[in-house]
């Protein structure tokens, strides 16, 4: 995406519909500062539900704001799928944003999103067709949350899928398909929720004992060097404490009471 070219098409629509920033920034929800960065090409990757809540706004092509070489103006006879599903992102983003993440993909046509932290670091990676009817079922109860959004078990297919292996739901029962294409060829195996749920728990306990493992280590490390701090300033302390102050005492001396202090037949 062209930042700057979107930022003239929000400038180009706003001011043909002789709109202020207040005014979109108002009906969107968002603030004015937040238009005004878009309209400038300050915001590096412009978010996918930020730019359909804009066009909505304008009254214009989300995929022309976005840059695409298509009509500005919007078609009244447009697939109503699309603004169905323009909503249910924008819906979504707004969940997400109560936790400080975003949503985002590479661009208008993209089926696959990514969610992301404050960090911008990417949690959770998800095609439309997983995401979508997930939030419409959690609406139908609802309960739209962000921990329902984003499962744990979608975290884990996609870690699966990262090391070679892509999960299915199988369309004839209640097991899963494995995928594979690795040294033993190309194929599928079926397996049973409850071996799915025993992989991740697995993965999940040695996770965290490597983890605690680290952490237990390094607490480890700075409880032993307190130690030696301590009996360090325990033993300048009682050496301190016994040294002679009638006379001068040289290193010579102190290593002889030192010898004598530390030879058990001395204390038979």
């Amino acid at each position: 995406m062209d930042v700057h070219e979107i930022g003239n098409r929000i400038k180009q629509a706003r001011t043909l519909r002789n709109y202020t920033l207040d005014d979109i920034a108002h009906e969107i929800g968002v603030a004015k500062s937040t238009i005004q960065r878009y309209e400038n090409g300050l915001i590096r990757r412009p978010k996918l539900p930020v730019l359909q809540a804009i066009a909505q706004s304008v009254q214009v092509n989300p995929a022309w704001l976005a840059g695409y070489d298509v009509p500005m103006e919007q078609n009244d006879y447009e697939d109503t799928t699309i603004a169905k599903r323009d909503a249910a992102l924008a819906d979504i983003e707004k969940i997400l944003q109560t936790k400080k993440y975003s949503l985002c993909c590479e661009s208008y046509d993209d089926n696959f999103f990514t969610i992301k932290n404050a960090f911008g670091q990417t949690i959770a990676g998800l095609y439309d067709y997983e995401l979508l009817p997930r939030y419409e079922a959690l609406k139908q109860n609802g309960n739209v949350t962000i921990d329902l959004l984003i499962s744990s078990e979608t975290a884990f297919f996609r870690y699966v899928e990262s090391i070679g292996y892509y999960i299915a739901k199988d369309t004839l029962g209640s097991d899963f398909r494995i995928e594979y294409s690795n040294k033993y060829g190309n194929g599928f195996i079926k397996v049973p929720p409850d071996t799915l749920i025993d992989i991740k728990s697995r993965i999940d306990t040695y996770a965290k004992a490597t983890i605690d493992s680290i952490i237990c280590k390094e607490y480890e490390e700075v409880f032993r060097k307190k130690r030696e701090n301590n009996e360090s300033l325990t033993t300048q302390l009682l050496a301190a404490a016994h040294e002679r102050t009638d006379i001068e005492v040289t290193d010579e001396m102190r290593k002889h009471d030192d010898d004598i202090m530390n030879d058990d037949s001395e204390w038979e």
